[in-house]
């Protein structure tokens, strides 16, 4: 931590507000930044203030935090939480009201615990996770059971998306290694053009440098009258003779050289197509589409759990469209957990958006697969075009 934090913290008087050990005394009262419990610090800071948030509230309260990781500016952060005196801290109180203002005048007329619950699933299922849980940590309706609730959604939350961001960190890697492959054949295979260029440019000079010699001894020794009349000399016909071997040598050397250009500059278009990646991956899918919009899924039964109602009969569409069965349950937002044991045992393949699912019908399906062996896909949001590209990945899989 650099000189001129430390000063900084000096300078703090010790707070004169007490943790709270219970909830229940700010009842009636929203809840500043300092006064919410101690634990919930980290997620708070980290989850309803970005990194560059973070560099601009420090640079209002003069704080020098140059050379500073963004882990060490999230410590620095959460460190001073609890400084009701601090001035980074009441510019962050004065920020997050004015950040998150219109969510907390939706939630001003909420009187009960049981609606608070209820605004806070349905800012998690629209992915409005940082907006929820700040309302949520400083409602006054809030009690420890609904806070507790809160931070383990958001924990788990940050474990899924991890995962999800390494899994494509890798396949990004992957994808950079081919790209630098196709430009190394492509640099090597201009090169080769290149040489072959020269090299039919020597080619066309040999070859009329010829004909122009050919002319100028033809111009030369144009015959008299006196000489039509008697025999070529034999020395002369035979060197005509050479020249034009020499130059039906030349010509079909010239030909052949040309034919290799040909295949060269063919063959560098291809590798310039290979390189453009919207055309390679438009390429790609029109072709996996074409091979699996049929047959991918053979009959298999699908079940989407989760998401909106409203946007299961798209769903249906493309699982028919690829020769399977659907089956759709809303993930324990209007229908009972209870019914999903008939529905799971008819399914092959299980699929879950993560912002639109209850916990416990995701955990259900996440046991029933593992324990009947069930292929269970998590999806980052509840699109269609999420549900799209899953399928695709899978119908690609197979043709592998």
């Amino acid at each position: 931590m650099c000189e001129s934090i430390k000063q900084h913290n000096a300078k703090l008087s010790v707070n004169p507000l007490k943790k709270l050990s219970c909830l229940d005394c700010r009842r009636y009262f929203w809840r500043k930044l300092w006064e919410i419990p101690e634990k919930y610090h980290c997620p708070v800071i980290g989850t309803c203030l970005s990194v560059a948030e973070l560099d601009k509230l420090t640079r209002r309260a003069k704080l020098d935090t140059r050379g500073m990781s963004d882990y060490d500016k999230h410590v620095l952060f959460v460190s001073l939480v609890e400084q009701s005196k601090d001035k980074l801290m009441r510019l962050t109180q004065k920020y997050l009201l004015q950040k998150y203002a219109r969510y907390l005048k939706q939630a001003k007329a909420i009187k009960d615990k049981a609606t608070l619950q209820q605004f806070w699933q349905q800012a998690y299922q629209r992915g409005e996770v940082a907006a929820g849980l700040w309302v949520i940590s400083t409602h006054p309706q809030a009690d420890k059971a609904l806070l507790h609730e809160v931070y383990a959604q958001v924990h788990m939350l940050s474990h899924q998306v991890g995962a999800m961001e390494r899994a494509d960190i890798g396949k990004i890697h992957q994808l950079q290694q081919d790209l630098d492959s196709l430009k190394q054949q492509l640099q090597r295979s201009q090169k080769q053009h290149r040489e072959q260029i020269e090299k039919n440019t020597t080619l066309n000079q040999a070859l009329e440098a010829a004909e122009l010699k050919i002319r100028v001894l033809e111009q030369s020794k144009m015959p008299t009258a006196a000489q039509l009349n008697a025999k070529p000399s034999p020395n002369l016909q035979a060197h005509n003779d050479a020249l034009k071997v020499q130059i039906s040598n030349l010509k079909q050397t010239l030909g052949e050289q040309e034919n290799i250009l040909t295949q060269e500059k063919q063959r560098n278009t291809e590798l310039e197509q290979l390189l453009d990646p919207e055309e390679a991956f438009s390429t790609t899918a029109c072709v996996l589409e074409q091979a699996c919009s049929q047959t991918c899924l053979e009959g298999q039964c699908v079940l989407y759990l989760g998401g909106r109602a409203g946007l299961s009969p798209h769903l249906r569409d493309l699982v028919e469209q690829k020769g399977g069965r659907f089956l759709y349950h809303d993930g324990g937002l209007e229908g009972k957990v209870q019914r999903l044991d008939p529905l799971l045992s008819q399914a092959d393949m299980i699929f879950c958006p993560l912002n639109c699912i209850s916990h416990a019908a995701c955990n259900k399906a996440r046991h029933f697969s593992k324990k009947y062996q069930k292929n269970m896909h998590l999806l980052a949001s509840d699109s269609v075009s999420a549900f799209d590209k899953k399928l695709q990945q899978l119908g690609s899989a197979a043709l592998v």
